[in-house]
C-alpha cells in the first residue's frame, strides 16, 4: 500500500499495526510511531501513492464493518472469495479522497518538494502555522498554477481556482500572519506566480524563477521574430524535424518564407493577440462572477489543516 523512499520497514509497520488495531481509526499515535519508525531507518519521505490510500480506507471500512465468521465459515472457500469481491468493489467505488477530510493525511502525509517552487515558498511561510503546510501548500499550488497542473481545463474553470485560491492565501496571510512583512511576502510570492501562470494562459512561454523574460509561443527566447516551428506548424506539411530531413521539402519551405513570411508572420500576430485579449475577458469575467460559496467551501477544507 505504500509507494515510498525505502518504505519496505514502513510498509510492513502500517500493516502490523492496522491488524494490531482492528475496528479503530488511525489516530495521531499510530503517525508518530510512523515517523519514529521512519527516522530511525533515515527515510526521508514516505508518499503514500492514490491507490495505496484507496486500499487504506477500503481495507479500513472493510474491517469496520465486516461481522466475525464461524469455524466452518472460516475453512470455507465461498466465503472468503465473497469476502475478497466485496473488498475489491470498495475500492473500485472510491473514486477520490480528499486529504482535507481524514486526520490520518492531515497529520501524517508530508509532500516534500524541491528547491525554488511555489510549493516550497509556501509550506516554508506556513511552516509553524498550520498543522501541515505541505498539504496546503500542495492545494493552493495546484490551483494558482493551472496552466500545468489542469491543463485539461478551461480557462474559465483554471481561473476560479485561481482566484479562489488567492483569496484564501489572502484569508490565511490575514489571519495567521503575526508579522505583517512576512504577510506581505508571502502574498507576493503567491501574486508572482499566479500572474505568470495568467501569461501562460494568454500563450506567453514563462519560466518561474528563471532569468529569461517571458516571450510569445510563437517567438523564440532571444527575439521578436516568428520562429521556424511556428511556421512549419501552421502553415507546413509537416513537422520542422521531418522538413529539415527531407531536402527537398526543405528547400520549398525556405522558399514559401522568402515569399510569405510578411503574411503569415500578420496572421500569426494578430491570431495570437485576439487569443491573449479574449483570455483576459475571461480572467475579468472570473474576478467579478465568482460564487462566494465556492470561495468559503475551498477555505473551510484548507482550514482543517491548521
Amino acid at each position: 500500500m505504500l509507494d515510498g523512499v525505502n518504505s519496505n520497514g514502513t510498509r510492513n509497520l502500517l500493516n502490523q499495526h492496522i491488524i494490531q488495531n482492528n475496528r479503530k481509526s488511525l489516530k495521531q499515535d499510530d503517525v508518530s510511531i510512523l515517523e519514529d519508525h521512519a527516522k530511525a531507518n533515515n527515510i526521508d519521505k514516505v508518499d503514500i501513492s492514490d491507490e495505496g490510500k484507496k486500499m487504506l480506507f477500503a481495507s479500513k471500512e472493510d474491517r469496520e464493518n465486516q461481522s466475525l465468521i464461524s469455524v466452518e465459515e472460516f475453512f470455507n472457500k465461498d466465503v472468503h472469495t465473497k469476502r475478497k469481491l466485496d473488498f475489491a468493489n470498495k475500492i473500485t467505488d472510491i473514486k477520490n479522497i480528499d486529504p482535507f477530510d481524514n486526520e490520518f493525511l492531515v497529520l501524517g502525509v508530508t509532500y516534500t518538494f524541491s528547491e525554488n517552487t511555489l510549493e516550497k515558498s509556501i509550506a516554508d511561510y506556513l511552516n509553524g502555522k498550520s498543522k501541515n503546510p505541505s498539504l496546503v501548500a500542495n492545494e493552493l499550488a495546484q490551483m494558482i498554477k493551472g496552466t500545468i497542473f489542469n491543463p485539461e481545463a478551461t480557462v474559465e474553470e483554471r481561473g476560479i481556482n485561481r482566484e479562489i485560491a488567492m483569496k484564501n492565501a489572502k484569508y490565511i496571510a490575514e489571519k495567521y500572519f503575526e508579522n505583517q512583512d512576512e504577510a506581505e511576502a508571502f502574498m507576493n510570492e503567491i501574486s508572482r506566480y499566479a500572474e505568470n501562470d495568467i501569461m501562460r494562459e494568454k500563450g506567453y512561454v514563462v519560466l518561474d524563477n528563471s532569468e529569461l523574460a517571458p516571450f510569445r509561443s510563437y517567438t523564440t527566447a532571444y527575439n521578436g521574430s516568428v520562429s521556424w516551428r511556428q511556421y512549419a506548424e501552421k502553415y507546413g506539411t509537416s513537422d520542422l524535424r521531418e522538413i529539415f530531413e527531407n531536402p527537398i521539402e526543405l528547400e520549398a519551405f525556405v522558399n514559401k518564407i522568402s515569399n510569405l513570411s510578411p503574411k503569415w508572420d500578420d496572421e500569426i500576430v494578430k491570431e495570437f493577440e485576439a487569443h491573449e485579449n479574449h483570455v483576459a475577458e475571461i480572467i475579468r469575467n472570473v474576478k467579478n462572477t465568482l460564487d462566494e460559496k465556492d470561495i468559503t467551501n475551498s477555505m473551510e477544507r484548507l482550514l482543517k489543516a491548521f
